[in-house]
This record gives C-alpha cells, structure tokens and sequence, in this order.
C-alpha cells in the first residue's frame, strides 16, 4: 500500500502524522485514510482452448481502398477464424491467396494479385470456404458461429 501525503480532493501537501489512521486536510476540511487501497488489475482475458485456426473470407460494407482513398462499397477479404470460438486471426496461407510481382521501374514497391485459386474462391458459385460477415472491420474480433 502507499501512504498518501497529498489530500485526493483539494491535492493540498501535507506531513501526516505518524500514528494515526487517518489523516485531516485543513484546506477541504475532510478526513483521508492513512492508505490508499490497492486497485484490482484487470488482465488479459486468456481462452480456455488452444486456437485451431481455418481460412475464411470476411465481408464488409464501406470498406477504404487504401491504394485509391475512396471509399468502396462491399469488400471481401481473406482472413482466418478459430473453428471453436471464431476469433478473427490473420491471413494463413499467404501464398495460397495472393503472388508477388515487382513493379516495373522507378517503382520500388511490390504489387500483390490474387492468385487463380483465389479467384476462385471469390466467385460466389465456385467457394468452398465460409464467409463471415462484419459490420466494423476494425473493431472486430469474433465471427459468429452457426
């Protein structure tokens, strides 16, 4: 515990006496207990399972293209999910979903297409992975499960 030698209400400096319990401001004329309580922590919440992550596609409506700065309409994207609580998780197999290709020069950056695998996936006829939908693609972090 620490010992208070400042009033919490008024913040006025004072020498507290040494044996008594509580102590007297003269400037908001209270009382303070000699000891400020120890705040309960709150930690991390911990799940009670080892994550078993599946990929997935997630969809959203006005999601921003950062490339372009305008705001799209609905958007798809690969994600992954817990199978048994569906926590969002990050891309698994990035390989499987997108190649790389270097731009030609002056460009430095490297530009990432969806592969035909992808393409596939995207197609809603042709899909074989679950989608989930997700209202707020930043603030996010479980899909419902059926």
């Amino acid at each position: 515990m620490k010992e208070i030698d400042h009033c919490p209400q008024c913040g006025h400096h004072f020498n507290p006496d040494i044996d008594s319990e509580t102590m007297y401001c003269p400037l908001c004329d209270k009382e303070i207990p000699r000891y400020r309580k120890k705040s309960k922590k709150i930690g991390l919440k911990r799940s009670k399972h080892k994550h078993q992550y599946a990929d997935c596609l997630l969809e959203t409506h006005n999601y921003p293209d950062f490339r372009t700065g305008r705001i799209e309409g609905t958007r798809m994207w690969f994600g992954s999910y817990c199978t048994i609580c569906g926590k969002i998780g990050e891309v698994l197999n990035w390989e499987r979903w997108f190649t790389k290709q270097q731009l030609p020069f002056p460009f430095q950056a490297i530009w990432e297409e969806h592969t035909e695998e992808a393409e596939r996936e995207l197609d809603p006829e042709t899909r074989t992975i679950p989608v989930f939908w997700v209202e707020d693609w930043i603030k996010t972090k479980f899909v419902e499960l059926k």
